[in-house]
């Protein structure tokens, strides 16, 4: 087994919410928070709300985001390494914060 370690030092917090919160808006479409995360105008307020979080609140979010993708996040690089040749199984990802 080999182990690999990955520290992010920056991370790009408004791409990362752009791309989420469609993904959460189309999986609560029957609900009225699913409108509400799907409008535009929510997504300016939460791009407003994250500018003014802590950046320690914005990397516990992201970890817990990594976290519960962990699964999706395993498949994701197994298949870019298959596709390029190299054949891996992922045990594990998981993400944590320095504080």
């Amino acid at each position: 087994m080999l182990k690999l370690e990955l520290e992010l030092s920056t991370l790009d917090y408004e791409a990362l919410l752009e791309r989420i919160l469609p993904l959460a808006g189309d999986k609560l479409s029957n609900e009225p928070l699913g409108a509400v995360l799907g409008s535009g105008a929510s997504s300016a307020m939460a791009k407003a709300a994250l500018r003014m979080m802590p950046q320690e609140k914005k990397d516990h979010m992201a970890a817990e985001l990594i976290n519960r993708n962990a699964d999706k996040i395993c498949t994701a690089i197994e298949s870019a390494a298959a596709k390029n040749g190299v054949s891996c199984r992922i045990r594990t990802v998981r993400a944590e914060t320095e504080d």
